[in-house]
Protein backbone atom coordinates (compact mmCIF):
# COMPACT_ATOMS: atom_id res chain seq x y z
CA UNK A 1 0.00 0.00 0.00
CA UNK A 2 2.88 2.21 0.64
CA UNK A 3 4.44 1.97 -3.03
CA UNK A 4 1.14 2.26 -4.32
CA UNK A 5 0.52 5.60 -2.41
CA UNK A 6 4.08 6.88 -3.46
CA UNK A 7 3.10 5.90 -6.74
CA UNK A 8 0.10 7.71 -6.66
CA UNK A 9 2.14 10.87 -5.68
CA UNK A 10 4.17 11.12 -8.67
CA UNK A 11 2.18 10.15 -10.97
CA UNK A 12 -0.44 13.33 -9.37
CA UNK A 13 2.83 15.52 -9.03
CA UNK A 14 3.60 14.68 -12.84
CA UNK A 15 0.17 15.67 -14.28
CA UNK A 16 0.63 18.86 -12.04
CA UNK A 17 4.26 19.77 -13.96
CA UNK A 18 2.55 19.15 -17.39
CA UNK A 19 -0.60 21.43 -16.41
CA UNK A 20 -0.29 24.76 -18.44
CA UNK A 21 0.86 27.86 -16.77
CA UNK A 22 -2.36 29.00 -17.62
CA UNK A 23 -6.15 27.88 -18.36
CA UNK A 24 -8.08 31.32 -19.42
CA UNK A 25 -10.74 29.72 -21.88
CA UNK A 26 -12.88 26.79 -22.85
CA UNK A 27 -14.04 23.70 -20.69
CA UNK A 28 -10.85 23.67 -18.62
CA UNK A 29 -10.82 26.54 -17.35
CA UNK A 30 -14.05 26.86 -16.67
CA UNK A 31 -13.80 23.62 -14.53
CA UNK A 32 -10.53 24.97 -12.31
CA UNK A 33 -12.58 27.60 -11.64
CA UNK A 34 -15.67 25.80 -10.59
CA UNK A 35 -13.43 23.36 -8.08
CA UNK A 36 -11.75 26.52 -6.94
CA UNK A 37 -14.45 28.68 -6.02
CA UNK A 38 -16.11 25.36 -4.58
CA UNK A 39 -13.43 24.78 -2.53
CA UNK A 40 -13.01 28.71 -1.51
CA UNK A 41 -16.87 28.52 -0.20
CA UNK A 42 -16.78 24.64 1.20
CA UNK A 43 -13.45 26.29 3.34
CA UNK A 44 -15.13 28.94 4.63
CA UNK A 45 -18.49 26.93 5.60
CA UNK A 46 -15.89 24.55 7.35
CA UNK A 47 -14.07 27.33 8.87
CA UNK A 48 -17.27 28.60 10.67
CA UNK A 49 -18.60 25.55 11.81
CA UNK A 50 -15.20 25.16 13.95
CA UNK A 51 -15.36 28.53 15.26
CA UNK A 52 -18.93 27.64 16.34
CA UNK A 53 -18.06 24.33 18.22
CA UNK A 54 -14.72 26.40 19.78
CA UNK A 55 -12.13 25.44 17.71
CA UNK A 56 -9.20 27.33 19.71
CA UNK A 57 -8.04 30.47 17.50
CA UNK A 58 -4.64 28.88 16.97
CA UNK A 59 -5.96 25.68 15.09
CA UNK A 60 -8.37 27.91 12.92
CA UNK A 61 -5.34 30.46 11.66
CA UNK A 62 -3.41 27.29 11.28
CA UNK A 63 -6.02 25.53 9.09
CA UNK A 64 -6.86 28.50 7.63
CA UNK A 65 -2.76 28.93 6.06
CA UNK A 66 -3.12 25.53 4.66
CA UNK A 67 -6.11 26.20 2.95
CA UNK A 68 -4.85 30.19 1.28
CA UNK A 69 -1.81 28.02 -0.09
CA UNK A 70 -3.47 25.63 -1.80
CA UNK A 71 -6.35 27.90 -3.10
CA UNK A 72 -3.38 29.86 -4.23
CA UNK A 73 -2.13 27.00 -5.68
CA UNK A 74 -5.32 26.53 -7.85
CA UNK A 75 -5.68 30.13 -8.67
CA UNK A 76 -1.75 30.08 -10.33
CA UNK A 77 -3.55 27.61 -12.67
CA UNK A 78 -6.22 29.76 -13.32
CA UNK A 79 -4.56 33.24 -13.76
CA UNK A 80 -1.12 31.83 -14.88
CA UNK A 81 2.38 33.68 -14.69
CA UNK A 82 2.68 37.44 -15.02
CA UNK A 83 5.65 38.30 -16.51
CA UNK A 84 5.54 41.83 -14.38
CA UNK A 85 8.46 43.99 -14.61
CA UNK A 86 9.30 44.64 -11.60
CA UNK A 87 8.00 41.77 -9.01
CA UNK A 88 9.77 40.75 -6.27
CA UNK A 89 9.33 36.70 -6.46
CA UNK A 90 6.21 34.59 -7.11
CA UNK A 91 3.13 36.33 -6.26
CA UNK A 92 0.30 34.81 -3.70
CA UNK A 93 -3.09 34.62 -3.21
CA UNK A 94 -4.62 38.12 -2.65
CA UNK A 95 -7.02 36.48 -0.10
CA UNK A 96 -6.45 37.59 3.82
CA UNK A 97 -8.53 35.73 4.90
CA UNK A 98 -11.38 33.04 5.43
CA UNK A 99 -12.66 33.39 8.66
CA UNK A 100 -16.47 34.71 8.64
CA UNK A 101 -16.53 37.96 10.63
CA UNK A 102 -13.13 39.43 9.47
CA UNK A 103 -12.90 42.42 7.69
CA UNK A 104 -11.61 42.00 5.00
CA UNK A 105 -13.74 38.27 4.01
CA UNK A 106 -14.37 38.25 0.38
CA UNK A 107 -11.61 40.17 -0.96
CA UNK A 108 -11.11 39.37 -5.15
CA UNK A 109 -9.94 35.87 -6.04
CA UNK A 110 -6.20 36.72 -7.86
CA UNK A 111 -2.87 36.24 -7.58
CA UNK A 112 -1.13 39.36 -6.05
CA UNK A 113 2.45 40.92 -6.91
CA UNK A 114 4.48 43.46 -5.04
CA UNK A 115 7.24 45.33 -6.55
CA UNK A 116 10.68 44.86 -5.37
CA UNK A 117 10.54 48.28 -3.56
CA UNK A 118 7.56 46.89 -1.80
CA UNK A 119 5.44 50.12 -2.41
CA UNK A 120 3.73 48.85 -6.03
CA UNK A 121 1.19 46.05 -5.68
CA UNK A 122 -0.56 44.34 -8.36
CA UNK A 123 -3.64 41.89 -8.60
CA UNK A 124 -3.91 39.89 -11.59
CA UNK A 125 -7.76 38.18 -12.24
CA UNK A 126 -9.43 36.57 -14.99
CA UNK A 127 -12.35 37.70 -16.43
CA UNK A 128 -14.52 35.06 -15.20
CA UNK A 129 -13.11 34.86 -11.98
CA UNK A 130 -13.80 38.99 -11.61
CA UNK A 131 -17.63 38.12 -13.15
CA UNK A 132 -18.08 35.22 -10.65
CA UNK A 133 -16.54 37.98 -7.65
CA UNK A 134 -19.16 40.51 -8.82
CA UNK A 135 -22.40 38.25 -8.95
CA UNK A 136 -21.70 37.54 -5.29
CA UNK A 137 -20.83 41.12 -4.53
CA UNK A 138 -24.05 42.67 -6.33
CA UNK A 139 -25.53 42.13 -2.48
CA UNK A 140 -22.55 41.81 -0.29
CA UNK A 141 -24.23 44.16 2.29
CA UNK A 142 -27.71 43.93 3.29
CA UNK A 143 -27.95 47.52 4.66
CA UNK A 144 -25.02 50.13 2.40
CA UNK A 145 -23.48 50.22 -0.63
CA UNK A 146 -22.49 47.31 -2.80
CA UNK A 147 -20.22 47.08 -6.47
CA UNK A 148 -22.11 47.91 -9.69
CA UNK A 149 -22.65 44.54 -12.15
CA UNK A 150 -20.75 45.20 -15.12
CA UNK A 151 -16.52 45.09 -14.66
CA UNK A 152 -15.94 48.46 -16.37
CA UNK A 153 -18.85 50.53 -14.18
CA UNK A 154 -17.34 48.29 -11.25
CA UNK A 155 -14.16 49.23 -11.60
CA UNK A 156 -14.57 53.08 -11.68
CA UNK A 157 -16.08 52.88 -8.11
CA UNK A 158 -14.24 53.28 -4.83
CA UNK A 159 -16.71 50.51 -3.34
CA UNK A 160 -15.32 47.71 -5.57
CA UNK A 161 -11.35 48.09 -4.64
CA UNK A 162 -12.83 48.64 -0.76
CA UNK A 163 -13.93 45.29 -1.57
CA UNK A 164 -11.48 43.54 -3.76
CA UNK A 165 -8.54 44.89 -2.31
CA UNK A 166 -9.14 45.25 1.46
CA UNK A 167 -6.88 46.78 3.91
CA UNK A 168 -8.94 48.06 6.97
CA UNK A 169 -9.67 51.57 5.10
CA UNK A 170 -11.89 52.73 2.46
CA UNK A 171 -11.20 54.29 -0.88
CA UNK A 172 -12.24 57.47 -2.15
CA UNK A 173 -11.78 58.54 -5.59
CA UNK A 174 -10.54 62.22 -6.25
CA UNK A 175 -9.70 62.22 -9.49
CA UNK A 176 -9.70 60.32 -12.93
CA UNK A 177 -6.61 59.95 -14.55
CA UNK A 178 -6.55 60.12 -18.52
CA UNK A 179 -4.75 56.76 -19.43
CA UNK A 180 -5.27 54.26 -21.88
CA UNK A 181 -4.33 51.01 -24.01
CA UNK A 182 -5.34 49.36 -27.47
CA UNK A 183 -5.06 46.40 -25.57
CA UNK A 184 -8.59 47.04 -23.85
CA UNK A 185 -10.50 48.86 -21.56
CA UNK A 186 -8.49 50.82 -19.11
CA UNK A 187 -8.98 53.10 -16.09
CA UNK A 188 -6.87 55.13 -13.67
CA UNK A 189 -7.79 56.75 -10.51
CA UNK A 190 -6.42 59.39 -7.68
CA UNK A 191 -7.64 57.88 -4.68
CA UNK A 192 -6.66 58.11 -0.25
CA UNK A 193 -7.76 55.06 1.36
CA UNK A 194 -9.08 56.59 5.27
CA UNK A 195 -11.23 54.67 7.73
CA UNK A 196 -13.57 58.04 8.16
CA UNK A 197 -14.65 61.23 6.23
CA UNK A 198 -12.51 64.70 6.68
CA UNK A 199 -10.10 66.45 5.21
CA UNK A 200 -7.29 64.38 3.36
CA UNK A 201 -5.37 64.40 0.12
CA UNK A 202 -5.23 61.39 -2.18
CA UNK A 203 -1.82 59.89 -2.24
CA UNK A 204 -2.35 57.04 -4.49
CA UNK A 205 -3.19 55.55 -8.13
CA UNK A 206 -5.27 52.95 -8.64
CA UNK A 207 -5.17 51.47 -12.59
CA UNK A 208 -7.09 48.90 -13.60
CA UNK A 209 -7.12 47.63 -17.16
CA UNK A 210 -8.51 44.29 -19.04
CA UNK A 211 -6.12 42.73 -21.28
CA UNK A 212 -7.49 40.15 -23.03
CA UNK A 213 -8.89 37.22 -20.63
CA UNK A 214 -7.08 38.45 -17.95
CA UNK A 215 -7.61 41.76 -15.58
CA UNK A 216 -4.61 43.69 -13.96
CA UNK A 217 -5.08 45.96 -10.86
CA UNK A 218 -1.79 48.05 -9.93
CA UNK A 219 -1.72 50.49 -6.74
CA UNK A 220 0.90 52.25 -6.33
CA UNK A 221 1.93 55.44 -4.33
CA UNK A 222 0.88 58.70 -6.08
CA UNK A 223 4.25 60.33 -7.39
CA UNK A 224 3.45 64.01 -7.04
CA UNK A 225 1.26 65.29 -4.00
CA UNK A 226 -1.54 67.87 -4.69
CA UNK A 227 -1.86 70.93 -2.19
CA UNK A 228 -5.26 71.61 -0.30
CA UNK A 229 -8.14 73.68 -2.34
CA UNK A 230 -9.45 76.27 -0.07
CA UNK A 231 -12.58 76.16 -1.66
CA UNK A 232 -12.96 72.19 -1.10
CA UNK A 233 -11.94 72.36 1.96
CA UNK A 234 -14.37 75.37 3.47
CA UNK A 235 -17.05 72.38 3.79
CA UNK A 236 -15.68 71.21 6.77
CA UNK A 237 -16.72 74.10 8.91
CA UNK A 238 -19.93 74.22 8.09
CA UNK A 239 -20.30 70.52 8.60
CA UNK A 240 -19.00 70.69 11.68
CA UNK A 241 -21.47 73.54 12.49
CA UNK A 242 -24.80 71.27 11.03
CA UNK A 243 -23.56 68.16 13.10
CA UNK A 244 -23.61 70.31 16.40
CA UNK A 245 -27.22 71.06 15.70
CA UNK A 246 -27.93 67.90 14.71
CA UNK A 247 -26.24 66.14 17.92
CA UNK A 248 -28.40 69.47 19.67
CA UNK A 249 -31.66 68.62 18.41
CA UNK A 250 -31.01 64.64 19.43
CA UNK A 251 -30.50 65.48 23.20
CA UNK A 252 -33.93 67.15 23.03
CA UNK A 253 -35.51 64.75 21.57
CA UNK A 254 -34.85 61.55 22.62
CA UNK A 255 -37.57 59.65 20.07
CA UNK A 256 -35.75 61.47 17.21
CA UNK A 257 -32.51 59.93 18.01
CA UNK A 258 -32.60 57.22 15.36
CA UNK A 259 -33.84 59.29 12.82
CA UNK A 260 -31.65 62.28 13.27
CA UNK A 261 -28.30 59.99 13.26
CA UNK A 262 -29.34 58.91 10.14
CA UNK A 263 -29.85 62.13 8.93
CA UNK A 264 -26.59 63.12 10.31
CA UNK A 265 -24.83 60.07 8.69
CA UNK A 266 -26.12 61.25 5.46
CA UNK A 267 -24.87 64.64 5.53
CA UNK A 268 -21.48 63.54 6.68
CA UNK A 269 -21.53 60.87 3.42
CA UNK A 270 -22.98 63.88 1.22
CA UNK A 271 -20.24 66.45 2.49
CA UNK A 272 -17.58 64.26 2.07
CA UNK A 273 -18.60 63.05 -1.69
CA UNK A 274 -18.86 66.58 -2.26
CA UNK A 275 -15.28 67.20 -1.01
CA UNK A 276 -14.01 64.70 -3.47
CA UNK A 277 -15.99 66.23 -6.53
CA UNK A 278 -14.37 69.93 -5.83
CA UNK A 279 -11.22 68.25 -5.46
CA UNK A 280 -11.70 66.81 -8.71
CA UNK A 281 -12.60 69.77 -10.43
CA UNK A 282 -9.88 71.72 -9.12
CA UNK A 283 -7.03 68.76 -9.84
CA UNK A 284 -6.92 69.30 -12.94
CA UNK A 285 -5.38 73.01 -13.16
CA UNK A 286 -2.61 71.78 -11.00
CA UNK A 287 0.19 72.15 -12.67
CA UNK A 288 1.57 68.31 -10.57
CA UNK A 289 -1.61 66.81 -12.55
CA UNK A 290 0.49 65.86 -15.85
CA UNK A 291 2.94 63.73 -13.53
CA UNK A 292 -0.14 61.63 -12.19
CA UNK A 293 -0.85 61.63 -15.82
CA UNK A 294 2.19 60.72 -16.94
CA UNK A 295 2.81 57.87 -14.12
CA UNK A 296 -0.25 56.22 -14.72
CA UNK A 297 0.18 55.91 -18.83
CA UNK A 298 3.66 54.04 -17.37
CA UNK A 299 1.96 51.52 -15.26
CA UNK A 300 -0.49 50.79 -18.07
CA UNK A 301 2.46 50.60 -20.71
CA UNK A 302 4.44 48.28 -18.43
CA UNK A 303 1.73 45.66 -18.19
CA UNK A 304 1.73 42.34 -20.28
CA UNK A 305 -0.39 43.14 -23.24
CA UNK A 306 -2.32 40.00 -22.37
Amino acid sequence: MGAMNIAMKILVLIAALLMPLAAHDGADAASLQENYLAARDATIKTLAAASKRGVAIEKLDAQQVRALADLGRQLGRIVGAAALKDAAGEGKINLETLLQGDQDLGMLDGIAYVSKDGKTRTVVTTQNLLKAWLRVHSKWHEKGENVPQGMAPALRTAMFYTQALGGGAAFGIFAEIPAGSDAGFTTALLVARAQDIGSRQPDELVVATIRGARVFIVTAPAAAALPPVPACEAVWPELEKKTKEFDASSASNPREERILGQRRRKLEDDTDAAYRRCFADNAPRDPNFKTFVAQAQAIVDGLPVK
